[in-house]
This record gives structure tokens, C-alpha cells and sequence, in this order.
């Protein structure tokens, strides 16, 4: 999560959510760490898996799919297809201690000034494949909604949830275009000898440089 606002300076604002991909078996099927199960992973979680807008409704009203490997397996998914994603959003079903997608893009926001947090709220921008998934959006936009609401019914900030197309490659776009806006010759590139010897401070250290070139990046 990471907020942004033009001509507004977000620093150390942003958060993550440590959600790794571990061996486990789903259909009776084992299913390793290596690349090529990974991409089938990806593969299946594109075609056939969904976000819930109800989980307890979702474990009796999805539908089975089945589904052959390429290896000839045929497996059949059923609340598989909502259970993969649920931890995103509810991470303490795999026991972990810590927030969902909802919580943390409030606990970003609530780290900028207090005078650009209702238009983040309102522009909230997904990026990258997951997002992808049927009902991401409106189970965000339904989750900060609700987190959002005082305890005594008082509606929060108005929430937006953009979902653009082509999002999974939107983070890929943007650094390009911001890539061509510093040029080739520009001090604001991080040479491979720099960062060898300072890692991510490399980066960091020139933020406010980049600060002035992304003013002037539309809206």
C-alpha cells in the first residue's frame, strides 16, 4: 500500500502484507514451491477463483470446478476457489497475527497529513494480478467501508476503489513512464554500483529528488 497525492510528500507511509507461497496439498493433490507449479498456481488462481463477499454464504453456493493438470491429474476445486484468497483479506485464517488488504491500506493513509487523507480514501487505485480476481474490488470497497464506520453507525469517508483494466501491469507502466520522464543521463538513476554498496538507502536517499519529477506526471 503505498499513498500518493500530487504535489503532497508521503514518506514512510507505506505497508505490506508478508503473504508467501508455502507447500501444501488441495485435492488430494501435493503441490511443491518450484516455478512450474507456481505458474499453474497462478494460472488456476486467474480462471476460477473468486474473492467473497460472504464467506459463510460462499461455503455453500460455490460451485465445483474441475479441472485437469498437466500431468493428466484431474482434481475438483470447490470453496478452494474463495479459501485462496480469503487470507488477503482475513489473514488470521492461516493463524497469522497480522491485518488484511482493508487494514492496511487505513493504517497508510492514517500515516499521511491529515488534510489529504479523505482524497486517498476516495482514489483508492488497485495494482497487480491478484486484484484481478472477480469481487476484489467490491470486497475491499466493503471492507474499509465497514472498518471506517464509527461505532455509533456514523458513515466514515467516502471510499473509492478504482479498478482499472490492465492493472496487472499497471505498477510495470508506471515505472516506465516514470523512467522516461528522468532520461538517460539523469542523477536520479541508481547505478548497479550503488546500490550494491548502500542497497534499498540507494533508493531512498534520492526520493526527494524523484519527488520533483513525478509533480509532473497527470492526475
Amino acid at each position: 500500500m503505498d499513498p500518493a497525492l500530487s504535489h503532497i510528500k508521503c514518506e514512510k507511509c507505506w505497508t505490506s502484507i508478508p503473504v508467501s507461497a508455502q507447500p501444501s496439498c488441495y485435492a488430494g493433490v501435493y503441490l511443491d514451491d518450484s516455478t512450474e507449479t507456481l505458474l499453474l498456481l497462478d494460472q488456476i488462481k486467474r480462471s476460477v477463483s473468486f474473492v467473497a463477499a460472504d464467506v459463510d454464504e460462499a461455503w455453500h453456493a460455490a460451485e465445483s470446478v474441475n479441472l485437469e493438470l498437466p500431468d493428466g491429474t484431474e482434481i475438483t476445486l470447490s470453496s478452494e476457489r474463495f479459501r485462496v484468497m480469503e487470507p488477503l483479506f482475513f489473514p488470521r485464517i492461516l493463524g497469522a497475527e497480522r491485518v488484511g488488504v482493508a487494514d492496511s491500506v487505513i493504517s497508510a493513509i492514517q500515516a499521511c497529513p491529515i488534510d489529504v487523507r479523505r482524497p486517498l480514501y476516495a482514489s483508492v487505485v488497485l495494482a497487480g494480478g491478484t486484484t484481478q480476481a472477480k469481487g476484489f474490488p467490491a470486497r475491499l470497497a466493503a471492507d474499509l467501508k465497514a472498518t471506517l464506520c464509527t461505532s455509533d453507525g456514523i458513515d466514515g469517508p467516502r471510499v473509492g476503489v478504482i479498478a482499472l483494466d490492465g492493472r496487472a501491469d499497471l505498477v510495470w507502466h508506471g515505472g516506465a513512464l516514470l523512467a522516461g520522464l528522468l532520461g538517460d543521463d539523469s542523477e536520479q538513476w541508481v547505478t548497479r554500483e550503488e546500490f550494491s554498496r548502500d542497497g534499498a538507502e540507494a533508493v531512498l536517499c534520492k526520493c526527494t529528488m524523484l519527488q520533483s519529477a513525478t509533480r509532473t506526471l497527470p492526475v
